[in-house]
């Protein structure tokens, strides 16, 4: 199954973000940062930008950080990007979609992180993409789980929208219409919510799920 690849943005990603949100989004992604810095193992899903990324070697001490994106240009921009970060965390970036990853060659993660990730699916997808984060974690697993939400109340929430879809749907080929609330599925699959911090007049959402005991 094909997923979206950022290969035709790599290069001005950034430019288009911050023109669309300002530095918005890459706040929300910091939401939860501290539960990466103190973990051994990391996967990042889709991280983007590499941003995020920067950050967290900036302040980590150590561990291991596995980044998985399904477009090498972009694993390319984002290993220009931290090419100067003096850090010790053990680092691989795999181009691959997440789906096609093969599981038994997947060590189980203690954080699990996706960035705008879900919300770009139909639900058949995300229940694969859900089914598949819970095989490769730990009972203690943390996943830090960053996506629109979008509200339809406002203009300026339906507008955040309607550019999130357009800007996927017509550069990067992602499949979805709209978005599609995956919250019934995170809990089918024993992940509760242990902490939500809003964005953007709460059309934007961090959340920090972990497994139910």
């Amino acid at each position: 199954m094909t997923i979206r690849t950022y290969d035709s943005v790599a290069p001005f990603y950034v430019l288009l973000e911050k023109l669309s949100f300002g530095d918005e989004l890459n706040i929300a992604r910091r939401a939860f940062i501290e539960t990466v810095l103190h973990a051994k193992s990391t996967l990042l899903i889709g991280e983007g930008n590499g941003r995020f990324l920067g950050d967290c070697l900036k302040s980590k001490a150590g561990g291991a950080i596995t980044i998985l994106d399904s477009s090498r240009k972009m694993l390319d921009h984002i290993a220009r990007r931290i090419k100067k970060t003096r850090h010790n965390t053990e680092l691989e970036m795999i181009c691959d979609e997440l789906l096609n990853w093969q599981s038994e060659t997947i060590p189980a993660f203690d954080v699990v992180v996706t960035h705008f990730f879900l919300d770009l699916f139909r639900p058949l997808t995300q229940r694969r993409v859900i089914e598949k984060i819970t095989r490769i974690s730990k009972s203690d697993t943390a996943w830090i789980n960053v996506d629109y939400r979008p509200l339809g109340k406002t203009g300026s929430s339906r507008l955040i929208d309607w550019l999130q879809y357009r800007f996927d749907r017509l550069l990067c080929g992602v499949g979805t219409d709209r978005h599609y609330d995956p919250s019934v599925l995170t809990k089918e699959f024993g992940w509760i919510v242990q902490g939500e911090r809003q964005f953007l007049k709460g059309t934007v959402v961090a959340q920090l799920l972990v497994k139910a005991s």
